[in-house]
């Protein structure tokens, strides 16, 4: 994918992740092309010189394809539940 087609779509997405709890933040170099916290840490989406995206890392890819399928997907994990004894 080109980054003009994720520019397209990014607005959207970037709605979509901070619905579902992700803190969108600002990319850290001119590789970057969107930069957020997932539940296994900051997901990057990386693009080459030529501006195609090249590389999905920390669970960037599993909330892109949750985005396209509507999948259910979470930004922080899943808390875990104490059970009560009766």
């Amino acid at each position: 994918m080109h980054l003009h087609d994720f520019e397209q779509q990014w607005p959207r997405f970037r709605e979509w992740l901070e619905a579902n709890g992700a803190e969108v933040l600002s990319p850290t170099n001119s590789y970057e092309a969107a930069r957020f916290r997932t539940a296994e840490g900051i997901g990057v989406i990386y693009m080459d010189a030529d501006r195609h995206l090249t590389k999905w890392v920390r669970g960037a890819w599993e909330a892109w394809d949750a985005w396209k399928n509507k999948k259910p997907w979470r930004a922080t994990p899943k808390p875990e539940r104490k059970s009560r004894a009766r």
